[in-house]
């Protein structure tokens, strides 16, 4: 039996029946709205910058990232939309009427008919004018962040250093991005989460110094050097001349000749072993084990030729514990292993002094002027501004304690050299991130860094006792050295044992590291 009580709970429940079924839709409320516009925004610049990326001609895929704030933005806008409903839905539920039609109109459809549609539409085209704005200014940030100003000097001013040497460097007109990043969205993303790694060091000055080589996680050499070159091209003999400046009181330059086999592609007619670019041949594999991350203490070399014979030689003066063998990594032998600064070399003062003096800047009538310079340079100076200082006054009282009477009447003349060296200095060693040739060791050659001889010595042997080829050679025939020049085609091949110009000691009679003495600093001097 029902009674008045009941009977007014009925009502109630039909009134809030009725007053849920005559709110507006839950999406019509400010938040919502609001994330409706966003998303319509977003959508059409993703629209537009989609467009745009389809005609465009550049295969860097880097452009794909314009779209990425129009993205997010729209998943904010999507994000406020739900956001929005269920808070309407909440606010219906308590009886509550939408604030945004109590503000601006009270049936939607009047809002879109009237004024309303031009407000609608004016938003629209403001933000999707702003968008559009945005995109373009990342893609306008995205591209100065793959200019080498912003590598060398905005984000990365730590890679002074790499910077300098880069411009006098071979690959100095191609962009850092196309070697140190690449064309793909994988090399792009690793190489800024690297950035930020890079970042946090430099912002709590715990940056490595010298900017550790080789790079944690580089692209390989087929990736990052045969996008241009190519490994089986046959370059057969390459002609080189190095004109040498001695560092006592006779002036006159020694001059060498030598055909370098370098070799390459597949033929087997060039020299037995096909010359240096053997170790890059298709059809053989080159593996080693090395000790230290920049590859200068090679321990172990696997080499595995064509038909599947595998052949290993190992140092025997210090072979690897079993340890060493399950810790360390055995690597296939690239490009960079040999070319290890092709775009960053750090030159040593005594290439630095020498190529100075060829090209005239540096006086080579003035006795032991190469040796004045190299010692200026190589100072261990803790600081450029000291090296500045330093390298005019430390040349000047070489000659005071060596020479005194060459300055006698002309105590300026050491002023221009002094100015040269101080430029070569500010090119080539940078003591502020410990960064020189010390550090960063060129491996193409062998004389002022282990390089070639790393692998080919007289201690790293295979099973039999039989080392790995030390023949001069080999990879090179020196066919003059001075006024001595070779004569005959039968001498070609071989070419002229190389006569130390100092002791006038022939290197084919004795193998003997150049390391032993050479190390492009001043070291030499002191033998």
């Amino acid at each position: 039996m029902s009674g008045p009580q009941d009977e007014d709970e009925n009502e109630t429940e039909d009134e809030t029946e009725t007053d849920w079924a005559d709110l507006p839709h839950p999406i019509f409320n400010w938040l919502s709205i609001t994330g409706i516009a966003l998303l319509s925004c977003s959508l059409a610049a993703v629209v537009f910058f989609l467009l745009i990326g389809l005609a465009h001609t550049d295969e860097s895929s880097y452009a794909f990232l314009t779209i990425v704030p129009p993205i997010l933005l729209g998943v904010f806008g999507a994000l406020m939309i739900i956001a929005g409903f269920v808070r309407e839905r909440w606010r219906h539920k308590r009886r509550r009427h939408s604030s945004f039609l109590e503000r601006i109109v009270v049936d939607p459809l009047d809002f879109v008919r009237g004024t309303g549609s031009i407000v609608i539409v004016s938003t629209l085209a403001l933000g999707t004018m702003a968008l559009l704005g945005a995109g373009a200014g990342s893609l306008a940030a995205i591209e100065y962040t793959e200019s080498n100003d912003f590598c060398g000097n905005v984000c990365h001013a730590v890679m002074n250093p790499e910077a300098s040497t880069y411009q006098q460097s071979p690959h100095a007109r191609i962009k850092c991005v196309e070697c140190h990043v690449g064309s793909t969205t994988e090399g792009y993303i690793r190489a800024k989460i690297g950035g930020l790694r890079q970042l946090w060091a430099v912002t709590t000055g715990e940056i490595s110094r010298p900017i550790p080589t080789p790079i944690r996680g580089r692209r390989p050499s087929r990736e990052m050097c045969e996008t241009c070159h190519t490994s089986d091209r046959m370059i057969g003999y390459k002609a080189l001349e190095r004109t040498y400046y001695p560092s006592g009181k006779e002036t006159d330059p020694v001059t060498l000749r030598m055909i370098v086999k370098v070799g390459g592609g597949g033929s087997d007619d060039l020299i037995p072993g096909e010359g240096i670019h053997y170790h890059m041949l298709a059809e053989r594999k080159v593996e080693y084990i090395a000790r230290d991350p920049q590859s200068q203490d090679i321990a172990l070399i696997r080499v595995t030729s064509a038909d599947g014979e595998v052949k290993e030689f190992s140092n025997q003066d210090k072979p690897l514990t079993d340890d060493e063998r399950k810790s360390l990594e055995m690597h296939k032998i690239e490009c960079v292993d040999c070319h290890s600064r092709p775009a960053h070399r750090f030159a040593n003062p005594a290439t630095s002094v020498n190529a100075a003096i060829a090209a005239g800047k540096i006086p080579s009538t003035l006795p032991r002027i190469k040796e004045a310079s190299v010692r200026a340079l190589d100072g261990a100076y803790s600081t450029t501004e000291q090296a500045l200082a330093e390298i005019g006054p430390r040349l000047k009282s070489f000659y005071e304690e060596q020479d005194p009477e060459l300055l006698d009447g002309n105590p300026q003349q050491l002023e221009p050299i002094a100015s040269v060296l101080q430029e070569i200095y500010q090119r080539t060693i940078f003591p502020e991130m410990k960064a020189d040739w010390r550090a960063h060791p060129d491996n193409i050659g062998h004389r002022d860094s282990p390089g070639c001889f790393r692998c080919h010595n007289d201690v790293m042997v295979d099973a039999e006792g039989t080392p790995i080829f030390t023949d001069c050679s080999r990879c090179h025939a020196i066919i003059a050295q001075g006024n001595k020049v070779i004569q005959t085609t039968a001498e070609f091949e071989k070419g002229r044992s190389f006569i130390h110009p100092k002791n006038s000691k022939s290197f084919n009679d004795e193998f003997t590291l150049c390391t032993d003495c050479h190390t492009g600093g001043a070291e030499v001097y002191d033998e």
